[in-house]
């Protein structure tokens, strides 16, 4: 856990947070930058979540994510 400024959490806030909170659940896989966090779950989707600026999330759009969006895998 620890900064939440764009919300790369993935919890729906922007609160910074000492401990797990009510997150993503189902995680097999967790990856997480800076500002943002990508999640590989049990059922083999990806979802990512936070600062998205230059569209490295991977959903095909700009905006931050404050809650996971499941990426397209090619």
């Amino acid at each position: 856990m620890g900064s939440n400024s764009v919300g790369q959490l993935g919890d729906g806030t922007r609160t910074d947070r000492k401990c797990s909170g009510a997150g993503v659940s189902g995680v097999a896989v967790m990856a997480a930058g800076g500002a943002h966090s990508l999640y590989v779950k049990t059922d083999g989707t990806l979802w990512a979540t936070g600062f998205n600026g230059y569209g490295q999330l991977g959903y095909g759009a700009t905006a931050d994510r404050r809650t996971p969006v499941q990426v397209a895998m090619a």
